[in-house]
């Protein structure tokens, strides 16, 4: 996972325990486009590479975001970077260029997820989790998460009796279970945040895309 990745990373996961697509490489490996390159230089290296330090561990994350000016600041960070990155995509390197279609997505996730006020004091809430602080814990959420939440859904897929949306919501109530017992109620309710976020909006469907999650059930059972 790249550096300049990680804070958005870290919602990312909250939406389902996601792992964050390799934007730099992308998923064939293919060289960073002109239009990639000037977004990373223009539009995250001056905003987003100052927080590398702060998300460089789950537990500098938690005293990163214990501070609630600091996720303010940090929220309009990435809406300065989303504006910038609209204005790179007006540019003649960018035209037809679809290389850095995941850079958009995760600007954009961030930028709308933190620019919500009750967003950024569930995430605030959310540094009281000792998850963050022994991230043996966030492991057991990703394994339980696969092993019990995930797989009811993909077998709904193949049953035609079954009410798919049913499976959805399932899922969801199975990850919130699995977080609140390994980290505690405020990481569960800010996980439920994000993966409320996540299934409504494009740009959280566009993470979804990237995730272990069949998108194209979610986009069913939401609108």
């Amino acid at each position: 996972m790249n550096n300049y990745l990680k804070v958005a990373a870290f919602l990312a996961v909250c939406i389902a325990v996601a792992q964050c697509t390799d934007a730099e490489s992308g998923p064939t490996e293919a060289p960073l486009s002109q239009c990639t390159v000037n977004k990373l230089n223009k539009c995250l290296e001056p905003n987003i590479v100052p927080y590398y330090d702060a998300f460089a561990t789950w537990e500098s994350t938690g005293n990163f975001i214990s501070n609630l000016t600091r996720i303010e600041n940090l929220a309009a960070a990435f809406e300065t970077t989303q504006t910038c990155v609209e204005n790179e995509n007006t540019e003649t390197e960018c035209q037809g260029d679809n290389a850095d279609v995941a850079v958009d997505n995760e600007v954009n996730f961030a930028a709308d997820f933190l620019a919500v006020p009750q967003n950024r004091d569930l995430m605030a809430a959310a540094s009281n989790s000792y998850c963050l602080y022994y991230d043996v814990l966030i492991g057991y959420v990703t394994g339980d998460f696969n092993d019990y939440c995930v797989g009811g859904l993909y077998q709904a897929l193949y049953d035609p009796e079954t009410d798919l949306c049913e499976a959805v919501n399932t899922m969801r109530s199975c990850l919130l279970d699995v977080t609140r017992y390994y980290c505690g109620n405020e990481a569960a309710a800010f996980v439920a945040s994000a993966y409320d976020y996540g299934v409504r909006t494009p740009y959280g469907r566009n993470w979804i895309d990237n995730s272990n999650l069949p998108a194209f059930v979610v986009n069913g059972c939401y609108e």
